[in-house]
């Protein structure tokens, strides 16, 4: 088995918008303008006189791009400016990630989230800012399918919720999340 290493992690400074966060391959499919309200208009169809379903339904929406590879998507309680970090891990060991309190992606259980990466430019940033442009990617990685782990720092969370402003998070703050990249198969298709 090979010897696991972890590069220098790249991170994201960002206001969120619409209390759902995201990771995608800049090239996504499912990074498309118009993606979040076409999904949240068909969502509200789907539950018609029930609204309170529309949620269920919005998130089955999410989780359907998750199984496909899409996009792996991450619900907040409330907005604000938060620090992303993406580290990129060799090796086959198995994702040992340390210190972190383990979240879910919508649609997925623990281990099982898959991300299809066909050019390697990561973006993370909010479900509401699919297709704007430009979406500058966090991190370049090869091409390929990646296991992907979310690990969330709440007392961190908690101090930057809320926040308006980038220049109002603390250079010595962060990480809010941690998304760990481990590289399954150098074909995207597969």
């Amino acid at each position: 088995m090979a010897a696991q290493s972890r590069e220098q992690p790249c991170t994201r400074l960002l206001k969120s918008r619409g209390m759902y966060l995201s990771v995608f391959d800049k090239e996504s499919p499912a990074n498309r303008a118009g993606q979040f309200s076409e999904f949240l208009e068909l969502a509200e169809q789907r539950a018609g006189s029930q609204r309170w379903d529309a949620i269920a339904h919005f998130h089955q929406l999410w989780a359907d791009l998750a199984v496909a590879g899409q996009l792996l998507t991450w619900v907040l309680v409330h907005d604000g400016v938060y620090r992303v970090q993406v580290h990129l891990l060799h090796g086959e060991a198995s994702l040992n990630l340390g210190a972190g309190r383990r979240e879910q992606f919508i649609g997925t259980r623990e281990g099982e989230a898959v991300l299809t990466c066909p050019t390697g430019q990561i973006v993370v940033d909010s479900l509401a800012d699919l297709g704007a442009s430009p979406l500058a990617p966090v991190a370049i990685v090869p091409p390929g399918r990646y296991r992907a782990q979310l690990v969330g720092n709440s007392r961190q969370q908690f101090k930057h919720e809320l926040m308006e402003r980038l220049s109002e998070y603390p250079n010595a703050d962060g990480p809010d999340w941690v998304i760990y990249l481990q590289r399954v198969s150098d074909n995207p298709s597969r």
